[in-house]
């Protein structure tokens, strides 16, 4: 893996490309806090992404290729399970965005597209 020293701006939305096996993953474990770097640091919000992991894991998306949920659970029991990883107040703001984006809480994540799902 290359070295990466490219702060960027607030708000701003970005992509890794590469080969096979260059790192875009494990780049993507260091900045999730899954991994503490080999060397060196990487910061968001100016903030370690080790040390700090769970404040940050609060304040960052992030949608993976391949979703970990499990498909047999409805909408409502996905967000009664990530709650307990969150802030409180989560679960009330998590079935409200469901109720705004007219989503029907009993439907199973399986029949979600990948941006809903997300």
């Amino acid at each position: 893996m290359i070295p990466l020293a490219s702060p960027l701006p607030a708000g701003s939305i970005f992509a890794l490309l590469g080969d096979n096996g260059a790192g875009k993953s494990t780049t993507i474990r260091i900045l999730n806090g899954l991994t503490p770097p080999d060397r060196g640091y990487a910061k968001i919000l100016g903030r370690d992404t080790w040390q700090h992991a769970s404040e940050l894991r609060q304040r960052i998306g992030y949608v993976p290729e391949r979703p970990k949920f499990y498909d047999w659970m409805s909408i409502s029991q996905i967000g009664w399970f990530t709650s307990g990883f969150q802030a409180a107040g989560y679960l009330d703001r998590y079935l409200g965005l469901i109720k705004g984006f007219l989503l029907e809480p009993k439907a199973k994540l399986s029949v979600l597209s990948k941006g809903q799902y997300g």
